[in-house]
Protein backbone atom coordinates (compact mmCIF):
# COMPACT_ATOMS: atom_id res chain seq x y z
CA UNK A 1 0.00 0.00 0.00
CA UNK A 2 1.58 3.41 -0.75
CA UNK A 3 2.45 6.21 1.65
CA UNK A 4 -0.60 7.78 2.84
CA UNK A 5 -0.62 11.30 3.96
CA UNK A 6 -3.48 13.66 5.00
CA UNK A 7 -4.96 16.20 1.88
CA UNK A 8 -6.39 19.35 2.99
CA UNK A 9 -10.07 18.26 1.92
CA UNK A 10 -12.47 18.16 4.44
CA UNK A 11 -15.37 15.61 3.83
CA UNK A 12 -17.37 16.05 7.33
CA UNK A 13 -17.74 19.74 7.43
CA UNK A 14 -19.34 19.67 3.60
CA UNK A 15 -22.07 18.86 5.86
CA UNK A 16 -22.40 22.67 7.06
CA UNK A 17 -21.25 24.64 4.06
CA UNK A 18 -23.19 22.92 1.55
CA UNK A 19 -26.45 22.50 2.82
CA UNK A 20 -29.02 24.60 0.64
CA UNK A 21 -25.90 25.42 -1.51
CA UNK A 22 -27.11 25.60 -5.94
CA UNK A 23 -25.36 24.59 -9.02
CA UNK A 24 -22.40 26.76 -9.65
CA UNK A 25 -22.52 28.03 -6.00
CA UNK A 26 -19.05 27.76 -4.45
CA UNK A 27 -18.41 27.34 -0.87
CA UNK A 28 -15.30 27.10 1.54
CA UNK A 29 -13.88 25.20 4.57
CA UNK A 30 -11.48 24.95 6.61
CA UNK A 31 -9.20 22.91 8.74
CA UNK A 32 -10.14 24.67 11.48
CA UNK A 33 -13.73 23.44 11.04
CA UNK A 34 -13.09 20.13 11.67
CA UNK A 35 -11.98 17.54 14.13
CA UNK A 36 -8.38 16.03 12.30
CA UNK A 37 -9.58 12.66 12.34
CA UNK A 38 -12.11 13.59 9.62
CA UNK A 39 -9.79 14.72 6.90
CA UNK A 40 -9.42 12.77 4.03
CA UNK A 41 -6.47 10.69 2.86
CA UNK A 42 -4.56 10.56 0.12
CA UNK A 43 -1.57 8.13 -1.57
CA UNK A 44 0.99 10.97 -1.55
CA UNK A 45 -1.52 13.51 -3.21
CA UNK A 46 -1.22 11.42 -6.69
CA UNK A 47 -3.76 9.36 -7.14
CA UNK A 48 -6.32 7.98 -4.87
CA UNK A 49 -9.63 6.80 -4.00
CA UNK A 50 -11.64 6.78 -0.61
CA UNK A 51 -14.90 5.05 -0.82
CA UNK A 52 -17.43 6.57 2.03
CA UNK A 53 -19.88 3.40 2.44
CA UNK A 54 -23.39 4.82 3.15
CA UNK A 55 -23.53 3.93 6.67
CA UNK A 56 -20.22 3.67 7.18
CA UNK A 57 -18.82 5.02 10.71
CA UNK A 58 -17.31 7.79 9.35
CA UNK A 59 -19.81 8.95 8.30
CA UNK A 60 -21.81 9.42 11.62
CA UNK A 61 -21.98 13.02 12.13
CA UNK A 62 -22.17 13.62 8.23
CA UNK A 63 -25.52 14.73 6.71
CA UNK A 64 -26.44 17.45 4.47
CA UNK A 65 -29.57 18.63 3.03
CA UNK A 66 -29.23 19.95 -0.54
CA UNK A 67 -32.67 21.07 -2.33
CA UNK A 68 -34.44 19.03 0.95
CA UNK A 69 -32.53 15.86 -0.38
CA UNK A 70 -30.26 14.15 2.60
CA UNK A 71 -26.91 13.18 1.33
CA UNK A 72 -25.12 10.65 3.91
CA UNK A 73 -22.28 8.80 1.71
CA UNK A 74 -19.95 9.29 -1.29
CA UNK A 75 -16.95 9.02 -3.23
CA UNK A 76 -13.64 11.35 -2.81
CA UNK A 77 -10.34 12.10 -4.27
CA UNK A 78 -8.07 13.94 -5.97
CA UNK A 79 -5.73 14.54 -9.09
CA UNK A 80 -3.21 16.62 -7.96
CA UNK A 81 -1.72 18.32 -4.60
CA UNK A 82 -4.21 20.55 -4.64
CA UNK A 83 -7.23 19.66 -6.73
CA UNK A 84 -9.82 16.62 -5.87
CA UNK A 85 -13.35 15.83 -6.04
CA UNK A 86 -16.22 14.51 -4.25
CA UNK A 87 -19.37 12.93 -5.47
CA UNK A 88 -22.43 13.14 -3.14
CA UNK A 89 -24.98 10.06 -2.81
CA UNK A 90 -28.48 9.97 -1.37
CA UNK A 91 -29.48 6.64 -0.13
CA UNK A 92 -30.57 4.44 -2.80
CA UNK A 93 -34.47 3.57 -3.00
CA UNK A 94 -35.81 1.33 -5.52
CA UNK A 95 -32.74 1.53 -8.14
CA UNK A 96 -32.65 5.02 -7.96
CA UNK A 97 -29.81 7.42 -6.27
CA UNK A 98 -29.51 10.98 -6.57
CA UNK A 99 -25.48 12.56 -6.65
CA UNK A 100 -24.05 15.69 -6.23
CA UNK A 101 -20.29 16.53 -7.85
CA UNK A 102 -18.12 19.49 -6.41
CA UNK A 103 -14.81 20.01 -7.67
CA UNK A 104 -11.77 21.91 -5.44
CA UNK A 105 -8.86 23.88 -6.64
CA UNK A 106 -7.02 24.80 -3.66
CA UNK A 107 -7.36 21.55 -1.27
CA UNK A 108 -10.60 21.85 -0.28
CA UNK A 109 -10.93 25.28 0.95
CA UNK A 110 -13.48 26.05 -1.64
CA UNK A 111 -16.11 23.90 -3.82
CA UNK A 112 -17.69 24.53 -6.83
CA UNK A 113 -20.37 22.18 -7.95
CA UNK A 114 -20.73 20.60 -11.81
CA UNK A 115 -23.26 18.86 -13.65
CA UNK A 116 -24.05 15.18 -13.23
CA UNK A 117 -25.41 12.60 -15.52
CA UNK A 118 -29.13 12.34 -13.23
CA UNK A 119 -31.10 14.53 -15.90
CA UNK A 120 -30.26 11.97 -18.09
CA UNK A 121 -29.43 8.70 -16.17
CA UNK A 122 -30.21 7.68 -12.84
CA UNK A 123 -29.56 4.33 -11.32
CA UNK A 124 -27.51 3.20 -7.67
CA UNK A 125 -23.71 3.88 -7.80
CA UNK A 126 -21.08 1.54 -7.60
CA UNK A 127 -17.92 3.98 -7.97
CA UNK A 128 -16.97 7.28 -9.08
CA UNK A 129 -13.77 9.12 -9.90
CA UNK A 130 -12.17 11.68 -11.72
CA UNK A 131 -8.79 12.11 -13.44
CA UNK A 132 -8.49 15.43 -13.77
CA UNK A 133 -11.03 18.36 -13.72
CA UNK A 134 -12.49 17.77 -17.36
CA UNK A 135 -12.49 13.88 -17.26
CA UNK A 136 -14.93 11.87 -14.70
CA UNK A 137 -16.33 8.50 -14.20
CA UNK A 138 -20.09 7.29 -12.29
CA UNK A 139 -20.30 3.71 -12.54
CA UNK A 140 -23.80 2.14 -11.89
CA UNK A 141 -24.96 -1.25 -10.85
CA UNK A 142 -26.55 -3.03 -13.79
CA UNK A 143 -31.05 -2.97 -14.15
CA UNK A 144 -32.51 -2.73 -17.58
CA UNK A 145 -29.43 -4.20 -19.28
CA UNK A 146 -26.57 -6.52 -17.95
CA UNK A 147 -24.14 -3.84 -17.96
CA UNK A 148 -21.66 -2.30 -17.51
CA UNK A 149 -23.34 0.91 -16.89
CA UNK A 150 -20.64 3.72 -16.81
CA UNK A 151 -21.36 7.69 -17.36
CA UNK A 152 -18.84 10.06 -18.11
CA UNK A 153 -17.63 13.56 -18.59
CA UNK A 154 -14.79 15.06 -20.69
CA UNK A 155 -15.80 18.69 -20.33
CA UNK A 156 -15.82 19.12 -16.55
CA UNK A 157 -19.55 17.97 -16.02
CA UNK A 158 -21.09 20.22 -18.96
CA UNK A 159 -21.96 16.96 -20.84
CA UNK A 160 -22.25 13.35 -20.07
CA UNK A 161 -23.11 10.35 -21.89
CA UNK A 162 -22.95 6.54 -21.35
CA UNK A 163 -19.42 4.51 -21.72
CA UNK A 164 -19.15 2.23 -24.83
CA UNK A 165 -17.23 -1.26 -23.66
CA UNK A 166 -16.24 -3.05 -25.74
CA UNK A 167 -16.32 -6.74 -23.68
CA UNK A 168 -13.92 -9.80 -24.34
CA UNK A 169 -15.05 -12.21 -26.66
CA UNK A 170 -15.54 -15.10 -23.96
CA UNK A 171 -18.32 -13.26 -22.96
CA UNK A 172 -20.22 -12.57 -26.20
CA UNK A 173 -22.25 -15.27 -28.56
CA UNK A 174 -21.35 -15.43 -31.53
CA UNK A 175 -23.47 -12.94 -32.98
CA UNK A 176 -21.34 -10.59 -30.48
CA UNK A 177 -24.40 -10.19 -28.50
CA UNK A 178 -23.81 -10.47 -24.58
CA UNK A 179 -24.29 -14.23 -22.82
CA UNK A 180 -27.07 -13.85 -20.95
CA UNK A 181 -26.15 -15.70 -17.77
CA UNK A 182 -23.51 -12.81 -17.81
CA UNK A 183 -23.95 -9.63 -15.50
CA UNK A 184 -21.17 -7.01 -14.93
CA UNK A 185 -20.65 -4.22 -12.61
CA UNK A 186 -18.06 -1.62 -13.18
CA UNK A 187 -16.25 -0.30 -9.83
CA UNK A 188 -14.42 2.88 -8.81
CA UNK A 189 -11.25 3.81 -11.64
CA UNK A 190 -7.73 4.62 -10.14
CA UNK A 191 -5.76 6.83 -12.06
CA UNK A 192 -2.06 7.46 -12.02
CA UNK A 193 0.40 9.43 -14.01
CA UNK A 194 -2.41 9.63 -17.13
CA UNK A 195 -2.57 5.68 -16.71
CA UNK A 196 -6.24 4.40 -15.54
CA UNK A 197 -7.26 0.99 -14.17
CA UNK A 198 -11.23 0.32 -14.23
CA UNK A 199 -12.19 -2.92 -12.40
CA UNK A 200 -15.22 -4.57 -13.52
CA UNK A 201 -16.92 -7.55 -11.70
CA UNK A 202 -18.66 -9.80 -14.30
CA UNK A 203 -21.10 -12.25 -12.59
CA UNK A 204 -22.11 -16.07 -13.89
CA UNK A 205 -25.58 -15.50 -12.59
CA UNK A 206 -26.42 -19.38 -13.45
CA UNK A 207 -23.10 -20.67 -11.74
CA UNK A 208 -22.87 -17.84 -8.92
CA UNK A 209 -19.41 -17.32 -9.81
CA UNK A 210 -17.30 -13.63 -9.93
CA UNK A 211 -14.76 -12.40 -11.61
CA UNK A 212 -12.47 -9.00 -11.62
CA UNK A 213 -11.70 -7.81 -15.27
CA UNK A 214 -9.33 -4.68 -15.81
CA UNK A 215 -9.45 -2.31 -18.75
CA UNK A 216 -6.69 0.04 -18.93
CA UNK A 217 -6.11 3.44 -20.26
CA UNK A 218 -2.87 5.26 -21.04
CA UNK A 219 -4.73 8.70 -21.76
CA UNK A 220 -6.36 10.08 -18.73
CA UNK A 221 -9.41 7.93 -19.51
CA UNK A 222 -10.47 9.11 -22.65
CA UNK A 223 -9.55 5.74 -24.29
CA UNK A 224 -10.15 2.24 -22.56
CA UNK A 225 -9.16 -1.72 -23.55
CA UNK A 226 -8.99 -4.87 -21.94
Amino acid sequence: MMKRKRFLTILLCLCAVLSGCTKEKEVSATAADIDSSSATISDDNLAWQESIPFGSDNLDEFHAVIDEIPYDGGYIGSFSDSEGYIVLTAAPAMNWQMIRIYLTEDGGETWKEIGNPCSQHISVLTGAAFSSPEIGFICYRYYQDAGPDIWWTSDGGNSWSELTVNLPAEYKNADGSLKPEYRFTPETPEFHDGKGIFPITALNVDAEIKTTLYMYSSDNGMSWHF
